[in-house]
């Protein structure tokens, strides 16, 4: 009750301060300049009662209109979730738009899954019933119909507020000076930041001139996810602090051999290469000038000589059964496989889709590779329209999502590990802390642990040409139209000329 009274006073008076400053002086002044002629003319023919009526008239009609929108805006924000009338997508964005004259009306877009939209939406539903004068909507998609939305937006000046980003568009979308700088609001304590997150600011969050453009939504690793309950069928062990890429292998091998179950394909896709086996061979994946690679197709090629090896075995099933895969209809999801490369946050969203336990392996580590490729990294992070109407509100937002307790009982790990070192407590020591969240923080403190070099990494120029890249070169090799030495080579050359060329 106190919150509807707040929001109807609230309402009340922006509607006086919009009528008092704008629509009384301009509807006197329209029409009483108006009136005027109309007297003289009237008084020829002793004609004044509507002179009169029509000045009174108007701006009595002018009024009307405010408290038409006053209503529109309350009826919006009380009754939006309880009137199936307002959940009607047409009558939504009527009263969103009225309401947006009235209220504070912000965007807040990210892709993801189920799982993920799901909570997002109820953590808006929660922001918006304690901060009853905001509206914020939400925008959603899958991960490649995200960019390309944003893409489009970006062109034509419609960013949303608040933006979910990962750190090979921060840079790209921070040169263009699409992105708001938030050290002001780090350093005047609007945008909380606890002085030990201060580390998980990668460079990709940095410009040159260290202005922060994104805030961590969460630590996470990549790591293998895989299906217990077959693992201890086959009676295989595995020590994933130590293991390489050749005892993952002899493990996919011996498995199969005891329970017929198959692995997924290791690299299928950029992921693995980029964000895990190239950390063999160096701090980061690129060298400093952004223009090339630091592994060489000698060091890849024995990745990819193993993954075609297994496939060629039928340990793992064939490319086919990943083109154009949806999550939750691949093959570990569906039971086909027991593990599958991911990273840790998603493991919450794994275990939805699969509907049975999982659990996470550390990466290989390469034999031929010269350090520990683990690492701990930001899985994304929040960003916000460097044109955006209210960057205060838009601040406080992410302020209450990186640090309420509330929120992040919703959250959880979904987005990794909270940068929050009291939510990381909170979460991991409540009695009500499920076994996945257990898991995930569990699994990241262990690689936190074993990663003998911080993880750095700037996107180049041409990243997203070079991920369709590498992934049309592995399309070759799995399909047999090209040797894994060969695929080996043309990713890294075709990559290095890309890299060349914009950067």
């Amino acid at each position: 009750m106190n919150k509807w009274l707040f929001s109807l006073l609230g309402h009340i008076y922006k509607c006086y301060s919009i009528y008092e400053k704008f629509g009384s002086p301009i509807f006197r002044l329209i029409f009483l300049k108006n009136h005027r002629k109309r007297r003289e003319r009237n008084e020829k023919t002793d004609q004044r009662r509507f002179g009169f009526f029509h000045v009174d008239f108007s701006i009595r009609l002018f009024q009307c209109y405010v408290i038409l929108l006053f209503v529109c805006s309350i009826v919006h924000i009380q009754c939006r979730d309880k009137c199936i009338l307002f959940q009607h997508t047409g009558v939504r964005r009527i009263l969103i738009c009225v309401n947006g004259l009235l209220c504070n009306t912000s965007r807040f877009a990210w892709w993801g899954n189920d799982v993920r939209n799901t909570q997002t939406s109820e953590i808006i539903e929660m922001y918006m019933s304690e901060h009853p004068n905001i509206t914020i909507e939400p925008e959603f998609l899958q991960f490649d119909a995200y960019w390309e939305k944003l893409a489009t937006q970006a062109a034509v000046g419609t960013l949303a507020d608040v933006m979910q980003f990962n750190e090979a568009r921060t840079q790209e979308y921070a040169a263009r000076d699409l992105l708001l700088p938030l050290n002001d609001y780090i350093d005047s304590g609007a945008l909380y930041v606890h002085e030990s997150a201060m580390n998980t600011f990668g460079d990709y969050t940095r410009d040159d001139n260290g202005l922060i453009y994104g805030i961590n939504a969460g630590s996470n690793a990549l790591g293998i996810h895989y299906d217990p309950a077959v693992l201890e069928e086959s009676g295989v062990t595995v020590d994933d602090t130590t293991w390489t890429y050749e005892d993952y292998e002899q493990v996919v091998r011996d498995v199969y051999a005891k329970t017929g179950k198959k692995a997924d394909l290791l690299v299928n896709g950029e992921t693995i290469i980029m964000y895990s086996y190239v950390r063999n061979f160096g701090t980061q994946t690129y060298t400093d000038d952004m223009k090339s690679f630091l592994m060489t197709a000698e060091q890849l090629q024995p990745l990819l000589e193993m993954d075609y090896r297994l496939m060629q075995d039928g340990l793992t099933p064939t490319y086919d059964s990943y083109v154009g895969e949806v999550w939750g209809d691949d093959p570990f999801s569906k039971g086909e496989t027991w593990l599958r490369i991911h990273w840790s946050n998603e493991l919450e969203a794994a275990v939805g889709y699969a509907g049975r336990d999982i659990k996470i392996f550390s990466c290989p580590i390469a034999s031929n590779g010269s350090q520990n490729p683990l690492y701990i990294r930001g899985s994304m992070n929040w960003a916000i329209n460097a044109n955006t109407a209210s960057p205060d509100e838009s601040v406080a937002f992410v302020n209450w999502v990186v640090n309420s307790e509330e929120c992040n009982q919703v959250l959880g790990s979904e987005r990794g590990v909270s940068i929050n070192p009291d939510i990381r407590t909170m979460l991991s020591e409540a009695e009500d802390a499920t076994q996945i969240t257990k898991d995930v923080f569990s699994f990241v403190d262990k690689v936190s642990g074993l990663q003998s070099v911080s993880y750095k990494f700037r996107s180049p120029n041409g990243s997203d040409e070079v991920t369709t890249h590498i992934n049309d070169c592995l399309a070759e090799m799995y399909y047999g139209m090209i040797t894994p030495a060969q695929a080996a080579e043309k990713i890294i050359d075709g990559a290095n000329k890309i890299l060349a060329e914009k950067n």
